[in-house]
């Protein structure tokens, strides 16, 4: 994808390790003033007062409330009224992380650490995915297989698109009203998010295994090609997508009382 990505759709492809994306988002929020208050288990949400209970500590009021919690999540079982454990799946993933100057000692590794590329090794009911990370100090493993002792899946939020504007369409968007920016929100998600889920479904048929590692192996990236990345459709779908266009396409629509599902007043100024 290195120079691929930034060749043909104008911005590079990277690679970041959740714990430095955090360690990122942690600073900039700190920078901007946002005061984090670790340590504390939610065990209510309020949708009446907008409020939060936390164990131990004195509840907790807010505008807006993400509901960001994903397994286990305190929010989602607020929203519905009972109880909604997370739903057992017959995969387990597991990731390491090494460090690639570990991996240069030994003359059958040392090429994986030093070449800035994305290794895939699938096999029955499973698969491997490698890649440097950290400028090329660390080698991030996930493994991915059919386990006994199955995983847990549960709600998830997936923030990829954001407005771009200055100040005076910051407030305009703040007068939209928090239901309208959460239809807006998941009429661009959502469908997007579906298509990537159903196009990572494992392939479990040794017969149509066998046919999979031929096209691999033997032909030209296709429409529909098992090599998700390589496959040219989605590729385009994937990456060509400019969110921040989506999201001023769907501004104006919401503006001119076009955007579907949406509902207010739609004035000339806003």
């Amino acid at each position: 994808m290195v120079p691929y990505a930034e060749k043909h759709y104008g911005v590079p492809y990277l690679y970041i390790h959740r714990a430095d994306f955090h360690s990122i988002l942690v600073a900039e929020a700190e920078r901007s003033g946002v005061k984090l208050q670790l340590g504390s288990t939610v065990t209510k949400i309020e949708f009446d007062t907008a409020s939060i209970g936390i164990r131990d500590k004195p509840d907790f009021h807010a505008d807006l409330i993400p509901g960001a919690d994903r397994l286990k999540s305190t929010c989602c079982e607020s929203l519905l009224g009972h109880v909604d454990p997370p739903r057992l799946t017959d995969d387990l993933a597991n990731r390491i992380v090494i460090k690639a100057e570990d991996m240069q000692k030994h003359p059958d590794l040392r090429e994986l650490a030093e070449e800035p590329v994305l290794s895939y090794w699938m096999g029955p009911y499973g698969h491997v995915v490698c890649y440097l990370l950290q400028g090329g100090g660390l080698y991030s493993i996930r493994t991915s297989k059919k386990w006994e002792n199955p995983s847990l899946v549960g709600p998830k939020v997936e923030n990829t698109t954001g407005p771009c504007a200055g100040d005076d369409e910051m407030e305009a968007w703040s007068k939209c009203g928090p239901g309208n920016v959460l239809t807006i929100y998941e009429r661009l998600r959502k469908e997007r998010t579906i298509r990537v889920v159903k196009g990572s479904t494992a392939l479990r048929d040794l017969f149509r295994q066998q046919e999979r590692d031929r096209q691999l192996t033997q032909q030209e990236p296709f429409e529909r090609y098992p090599n998700r990345w390589a496959d040219p459709a989605f590729q385009e779908y994937i990456f060509g997508c400019d969110a921040f266009a989506e999201v001023d396409k769907a501004w104006k629509g919401y503006k001119t009382g076009t955007f579907p599902g949406t509902a207010g007043h739609f004035k000339s100024n806003l």
